[in-house]
């Protein structure tokens, strides 16, 4: 039956491009990528011309953004070019580049409905799981906006439906692939090195692995992928004469410290919930378009923020709805399957850490919670081990409510869009 499954899978990534690929075309007809700090702070010109050209803000926070596709695109615009198929290759990059986010974000929707199959779910189960992952408010934000978060997120995702597939001996282990994964994760935020490691631990140790071994090999994993990600990126600012990364990196750590408190603590518990369901997002003066000078060069003055947010008494009921929801799917999976164990371990883990990381760092929690949604959705495939039917029906409702709720909240981000265009 797996064949079916492949081509539901395949039919689900290409609905989902479908749209992604519209709603982007809408982001683009209203000009958001056309300044910073539009959608919860992303910055989609800097992030376009570095996935289209390799340049741009250069920093190793994003080590490899600037060549991984800019390379090939490159390659394609000059044989366009030498073909007389094109005579602008500068547009053509950029055209090509605008269509990343959405492909990527595509690809991770039947990843989602391939990892609900490796642990035994029911079809609606895995639509719902599906769902979740790619229409659930961060991803579905995110989705299409030519940034690095849809990028992280097909690539964690697949690690975690990796490791899935692994602990349910559904293909071999191979620590290439491991590396390969920890490469491109590292290469697109290079934080998340240590979301990977976290996985591949607990993945080889719940595989009954011996723990010093186990430790040995994710230390050399980090390392390696750590180095080949930043040897790439200098190497490469060399090739395209660009500003040496490190001192524009060691800049922006700066500018994002911050001291932890409980606050943050409330706010990142908020932002697990928000990322699946959210309310509609604060609109604030957009900074890069206050001054006279600014304006001549931004088109919109509006920007949207879930970090300003007050924490009401909604907002506790959201977050006890969610996690509660995902706690109970940690238990069932880790109660329903010994083989799911290990992956519930490093799903926690991954929440803790983020928590943890983005206490002192970031102030835009929806911006940042692609980095997590990957392990909170695998907490609630946890419902679908060993599962009934009902229990897929019920993830399947929370898919289809999460997508409904993100259509709302960015139908009214258009809307706000088109009065400030007015």
């Amino acid at each position: 039956m797996w064949g079916l499954d492949a081509r539901i899978a395949l039919a689900l990534s290409c609905v989902s491009l479908l749209l992604y690929g519209w709603l982007m075309l809408l982001w683009k007809s209203h000009h958001v990528f056309a300044q910073d700090n539009i959608v919860f702070d992303a910055d989609p010109p800097s992030r376009l011309s570095q996935l289209a050209h390799g340049w741009g803000d250069h920093t190793l926070a994003h080590p490899i953004l600037p060549y991984i596709f800019s390379v090939p695109f490159r390659i394609i615009a000059a044989v366009f070019l030498k073909v007389h198929l094109t005579d602008n290759p500068v547009q053509l990059r950029e055209g090509m580049a605008v269509w990343v986010a959405p492909v990527c974000s595509a690809i991770k929707v039947g990843i989602a409905y391939a990892t609900g199959q490796m642990i035994g779910a029911s079809r609606r189960g895995s639509l719902g799981l599906a769902l979740l992952a790619g229409f659930s408010l961060a991803p579905a934000v995110f989705g299409s906006v030519p940034e690095h978060h849809a990028l992280s997120a097909l690539v964690l995702t697949a690690t975690f439906g990796w490791a899935t597939a692994v602990r349910f001996g559904l293909i071999r282990d191979r620590y290439a692939v491991w590396f390969v994964l920890a490469f491109l994760a590292t290469g697109l935020t290079v934080t998340n090195v240590v979301v990977v490691l976290i996985i591949y631990l607990a993945s080889r140790l719940s595989g009954g692995h011996e723990w010093r071994r186990a430790l040995a090999a994710a230390a050399l994993l980090g390392i390696l992928s750590t180095a080949t990600a930043i040897g790439l990126s200098i190497a490469g600012a060399r090739v395209l004469k660009e500003p040496a990364p490190m001192e524009t990196t060691a800049t922006l750590a700066n500018s994002y410290t911050r001291h932890p408190n409980v606050e943050r603590g409330v706010r990142y518990a908020a932002a697990l919930a928000t990322s699946l369901i959210g309310p509609y997002p604060a609109t604030m003066p957009n900074e890069s378009a206050l001054t006279p000078r600014a304006k001549s060069a931004n088109q919109l003055n509006v920007q949207f923020s879930y970090d300003i947010l007050p924490v009401t008494a909604w907002t506790w009921t959201r977050i006890a709805l969610i996690l509660g929801v995902a706690g109970f799917g940690a238990w069932h999976g880790w109660r329903g399957d010994v083989r799911f164990r290990g992956l519930v371990v490093a799903a926690l883990l991954v929440l803790a850490y983020n928590g943890v990381f983005h206490s002192l760092w970031g102030t835009e929690w929806l911006l940042y919670s692609i980095h997590w949604h990957s392990a909170l959705l695998l907490l609630l495939a946890g419902w679908l081990v060993g599962s009934s039917k009902s229990n897929g029906s019920i993830l399947l409702m929370l898919g289809i409510i999460s997508a409904a709720d993100a259509a709302l909240v960015i139908r009214e981000m258009l809307v706000a869009l088109e009065r400030v265009a007015r």
